[in-house]
């Protein structure tokens, strides 16, 4: 599951365009700050993904996610057993 979240922020903050255009993503995200200083106007550098959910559906993803914590240090726990009943 981790690892799926890797992956999709790795790609979420890749340029655009391939890498011999890559410097027109960094010109045009450098006019971009540019305008927004001259405006006056606050700085975005929050790029990363937004989640919007209602309160229900958060508690949700909570219960989920401390599920899915819970059975990996379970499985983690279970292996280090196996592995120490392998050295006796």
């Amino acid at each position: 599951m981790f690892q799926r979240f890797t992956v999709v922020m790795e790609y979420q903050q890749k340029p655009v365009l391939p890498p011999p255009f890559i410097a027109l993503c960094h010109f045009y995200s450098l006019l971009k700050y540019c305008i927004r200083k001259a405006k006056g106007l606050e700085v975005q550098r929050d790029n990363g993904l937004k989640l919007f959910l209602e309160k229900d559906d958060m508690e949700r993803l909570y219960d989920f996610e401390e599920e899915c914590v819970e059975g990996f240090f379970h499985e983690q726990e279970i292996i280090l057993n196996q592995s120490t009943d392998e050295r006796v």
